[in-house]
C-alpha cells in the first residue's frame, strides 16, 4: 500500500507540473505571441565591426513551447514558438555556431527585436602556424561589366512642310475652325520615322513663312529619342510653312567595365554590386603580386568564405571573412 500511495503522489506530481507549464505556457484570456525576430551580429565595442552572422543555430524554449531556427547570410532569424506563449513570458533561447562561443540568454517574448552579439573563438598561435605562412593582401578591388545602349549621333534631320488655307473664309461650324470659332482652319499631321536602329532626338517645330501669328503647334514629341515621331499644326489663315529639325542617334549595344573599392571593418569585407552586373571578379594584391580572382556563383576563393544576399532592386550584397592565415596589410585603410 504504502508503494502504491508513493507512485501515486509521484504522478500526481508530475501531472501538476505538466499543467503549470501548460497553464504558463497558454496562459487563458492572456495575450500570445508566437514568433521572435531578431539578428545575429559580432560582438564588438566598435558598431562597424558589428558584422552579421549566418548559419548560427538558434533554439528556444519556455514551458512547454519550443522552437528552432537558423539565421541568414544578413543575420536575420525568425523563430516560431508552438505552441505560443503568454506576451511577457521568459523565453530560453541558446545560439550556436561552431567559430563563436555559444550563447544562451533569457529574454520575454514581447514582440522587440532581439539583437544577439557573439563573440569570436580565439585562433590560436599553435594552429595558425599549422595553417602555414600569414599571406597579406592589399589594394582589392571589385570588377564587374554590364550591357547598355549607347546613344551615338549619327548626323541631323531637316525638313519643311506646308499647310495650305484659304485666309478669311467664314467656319459656320464646320471643323476645324480657328480658336474663336470664326474661321475656317485646315489641321495637318506629318510623321516622320527615323528608320529601324535609330531614333530622333531633340526634336524641334517652327514655323518659318506665312501667316505664323494665325497658327498653332497642336502637338509635338517630348525631348527623348523617338524612332517615330508626329506633329499636328492647326492654321486658320493663308498658307503657312513650318520647318522641323532634329539629331539623328543610334542606339548600339555595349559591354561596360566598372571597378568599386569594398568596405574593409576588421577582417571582413563588404561590398555591393547591382542587378545588372555580369562577370564580377575580385582583383588583389597578395604579397606583393596582382591576381584576380573570379567570383563564380558559388563563391569560392583561397582566400575568404564569401556570402550574398540578393536584395528587393536585385542588387546583391556581398560579405567576404578572411581565411586563418590571411591578413589585410596593415597600411591599408578602412572606409569610415
Amino acid at each position: 500500500m504504502r508503494r502504491r500511495y508513493a507512485v501515486l503522489v509521484a504522478a500526481l506530481v508530475v501531472a501538476g507540473g505538466i499543467v503549470t507549464g501548460v497553464l504558463l505556457t497558454l496562459g487563458p484570456g492572456a495575450p500570445r505571441t508566437s514568433t521572435i525576430t531578431g539578428a545575429v551580429l559580432v560582438e564588438n565595442s566598435d558598431a562597424r565591426k558589428q558584422t552579421p552572422v549566418g548559419n548560427v543555430e538558434i533554439s528556444a524554449s519556455s514551458g512547454i513551447s519550443t522552437g528552432l531556427t537558423a539565421s541568414d547570410s544578413s543575420g536575420f532569424f525568425s523563430l516560431r514558438l508552438k505552441p505560443a506563449v503568454r506576451r511577457g513570458q521568459p523565453v530560453v533561447l541558446s545560439f550556436r555556431h561552431a567559430d563563436y562561443q555559444p550563447l544562451d540568454m533569457t529574454e520575454p517574448a514581447n514582440g522587440q527585436v532581439l539583437l544577439a552579439y557573439m563573440t569570436p573563438v580565439p585562433v590560436a598561435a599553435a594552429s595558425l602556424q599549422a595553417a602555414g605562412p600569414i599571406i597579406t593582401l592589399s589594394d582589392i578591388r571589385i570588377r564587374y561589366s554590364f550591357n547598355t545602349q549607347v546613344s551615338q549621333n549619327i548626323g541631323s534631320m531637316s525638313k519643311t512642310f506646308e499647310v495650305v488655307n484659304t485666309n478669311g473664309v467664314p467656319c459656320n461650324d464646320h471643323s476645324p475652325c480657328s480658336p474663336n470659332g470664326r474661321w475656317k482652319a485646315t489641321r495637318r499631321s506629318i510623321s516622320f520615322d527615323a528608320g529601324e536602329g535609330s531614333a530622333y532626338l531633340n526634336v524641334r517645330v517652327s514655323c518659318i513663312s506665312g501667316p505664323c501669328s494665325f497658327t498653332k503647334i497642336q502637338s509635338e514629341p517630348k525631348p527623348e529619342p523617338h524612332r517615330v515621331f508626329t506633329v499636328t499644326v492647326l492654321n486658320w489663315s493663308s498658307t503657312a510653312t513650318f520647318l522641323v529639325e532634329a539629331e539623328v542617334v543610334q542606339n548600339n549595344p555595349t559591354s561596360i567595365v566598372r571597378q568599386s573599392y569594398p568596405v574593409q571593418f576588421g577582417q571582413t569585407l563588404d561590398f555591393t554590386l547591382p542587378g545588372t552586373a555580369e562577370g564580377p571578379s575580385i582583383e588583389a594584391t597578395l604579397n606583393g603580386q596582382d591576381i584576380v580572382f573570379p567570383l563564380g556563383p558559388e563563391l569560392i576563393l583561397p582566400w575568404a568564405s564569401c556570402t550574398v544576399k540578393v536584395e528587393q532592386d536585385q542588387s546583391k550584397l556581398y560579405r567576404c571573412a578572411l581565411k586563418d592565415n590571411y591578413r589585410f596589410k596593415s597600411s591599408a585603410t578602412p572606409v569610415p
